[in-house]
């Protein structure tokens, strides 16, 4: 299990034994996410330091640091192919990542508010954002293969927005098999919607059903199918089980909730966490269920019986982002720390500690292959890391051409100017 913390660090935990294995140090601010790449030998981390970090998980070397936005990143993800990574931001936009170089090659702008959530679906070729403007964005992310006289929907187009939310949207998470999407804001609710018409313009996917439209030309589908209510205050992360039958939900009222996707009735509810539980990742077979809380504490439960098998502290301030990597062996954490940590879920204990970003590690994922992790953190880059050295190796960052420029008594800007001149670096304040 991997925790990432304000302590700027990533710590990897054997969960039987709840002893840190690894310390992940590089980060200068927060953890805020971890992710384990799908193969578990690459950790991610994102931290406020404005980076995303690449580390490799058996020596917690960094592979990599990238810097994309000149603001915080609040969520990473992987493609299933792990080549591509996605970040959210605070500057309103997502960014489209090559791994392997460190490139950004797209920039997705559409909302009007900051991205807390990027979700990749399974097949990879669509990504979800949840945005502080209340709604839920669907993109094009990689070109589908189009029949003959057939053109190809281009890369960064919006292929719909989701509205009904009543607050900011703070997170999205598909199903396994990509028809529902979950969502959730400041409302104490979470939303289960169907999107499986978004695949009808993806001519390389089989046919899933019917498809109507409206006068205008909108899809019908992408409608709420259920909301799910029961907890007492708002809820922070959410999390589908593997088979899709179970959604986990963890909120400010300091308890985790198991739901039926098919009935949307509650199935378990969890307690043991002190404070607002921030962060859900299920193991790939459903076993485990890791949260991670305000209270400093990662906590490991068996998802069908409810009981909590251990309790990990590792020591990295408020634990914000967790991933399993693919084949369950580790577990990435982050949190308000800038550093994050891989944690060796069958030894029991930390195996490395990832550092380089400078504030929160706010969010991480592992590649769907296992070789890298990407840490995003609010030092606003993203560090690439090696799961097989478990090494930096790439910093992801986007250019700022007015760096140290530093204008000073600039007269008749409006806000949004000197917003925009912030995050091209031409003013500090």
């Amino acid at each position: 299990m991997l925790t990432g913390s304000d302590d700027q660090r990533l710590r990897l935990w054997e969960i039987h034994t709840e002893e840190s294995i690894r310390s992940f140090e590089g980060h200068t601010g927060l953890v805020l996410a971890v992710t384990f790449s799908p193969d578990g030998q690459t950790a991610v981390s994102g931290s406020d330091d404005q980076t995303i970090k690449f580390w490799e998980v058996d020596t917690g070397r960094c592979l990599k640091t990238v810097r994309g936005h000149n603001n915080w990143i609040w969520s990473i993800d992987f493609a299933p192919h792990s080549q591509q990574l996605a970040s959210a931001h605070e500057d309103h936009t997502a960014r489209l990542w090559q791994v392997e170089t460190g490139r950004c090659t797209h920039i997705l702008a559409g909302h009007s508010g900051r991205i807390w959530s990027v979700a990749y679906s399974p097949i990879g070729q669509i990504l979800a954002s949840g945005s502080d403007d209340q709604t839920i964005k669907f993109w094009q992310v990689e070109t589908p293969t189009a029949p003959a006289k057939t053109r190809p929907v281009p890369i960064g187009r919006c292929l719909k927005t989701l509205r009904g939310q009543t607050g900011a949207v703070r997170l999205v998470v598909f199903s396994p098999d990509g028809l529902l999407l979950a969502s959730n804001s400041g409302d104490r609710t979470v939303k289960l919607w169907d999107v499986s018409s978004l695949y009808a313009d993806q001519p390389d996917q089989p046919r899933l059903g019917r498809m109507t439209a409206g006068r205008s030309g909108e899809w019908v589908s992408g409608q709420c199918v259920a909301t799910l209510e029961g907890h007492t205050g708002r809820v922070f992360s959410i999390a589908f089980s593997s088979d899709q039958q179970r959604l986990a939900t963890g909120s400010e009222d300091q308890t985790i909730r198991l739901w039926n996707t098919e009935t949307g009735t509650i199935l378990n509810r969890l307690e043991g966490h002190t404070k607002p539980v921030e962060t859900l990742h299920f193991s790939p077979s459903s076993e485990l269920l890791a949260s991670g809380s305000d209270d400093g504490t990662v906590r490991l439960w068996h998802s069908l019986t409810g009981e909590c098998l251990s309790v990990i502290q590792p020591e990295v301030g408020r634990v914000l982002s967790l991933a399993f990597s693919p084949d369950g062996s580790l577990l990435a954490i982050g949190g308000s720390q800038p550093v994050s940590i891989l944690w060796d879920v069958v030894a029991g204990k930390p195996l490395e500690h990832l550092e380089g970003h400078t504030k929160t590690v706010q969010t991480l994922a592992f590649s769907p292959d296992g070789q890298w992790l990407a840490t995003g953190s609010e030092d606003e880059t993203i560090r690439l890391w090696t799961m097989q050295q478990r090494q930096f190796v790439r910093l992801l960052r986007a250019e700022r051409p007015y760096e140290g420029l530093d204008l000073t008594d600039a007269q008749g800007l409006t806000a949004a100017q000197k917003a925009t001149l912030k995050l091209l670096g031409a003013i500090e304040n």
